[in-house]
């Protein structure tokens, strides 16, 4: 809501919950921040909820336009079993949008760690 607002020419409220990421929207020089992202998926074994949730949890992370997943599974509602990777698979989500083809992990240790 804040960054619809911004570019509306409205001013946020301090109690409206979000950021104005306008500028990053609307300008190609602006230092973006690197903010961690967080993908949170259902479906997995033994959760608290009845089948066919099971348990909620985080599957994938994103910091900047390097994507790691943790836990895959190839749909929400089927019966195949989650895979645990230690190392995270990752991504460059800016050259690989598809999240095709793994990056070596032995590459990106610095963003392994954060």
């Amino acid at each position: 809501v804040p960054t619809v607002l911004s570019i509306v020419g409205m001013k946020i409220p301090p109690e409206i919950d979000g950021i104005d990421i306008a500028d990053v929207l609307m300008n190609d020089n602006v230092q973006r921040e690197e903010r961690a992202l967080f993908f949170w998926r259902d479906g997995f074994q033994n959760g608290p909820l009845p089948a066919p949730y099971g348990r909620f949890d985080v599957v994938a992370a994103k910091l900047g336009r390097i994507k790691a997943w943790i836990w895959t599974k190839s749909a929400h509602f089927n019966a195949d079993v989650e895979v645990y990777h230690d190392p995270p698979l990752l991504f460059d989500t800016l050259a690989d949008p598809a999240e095709a083809s793994p990056l070596d992990p032995s590459d990106y240790q610095e963003t392994i760690v954060r």
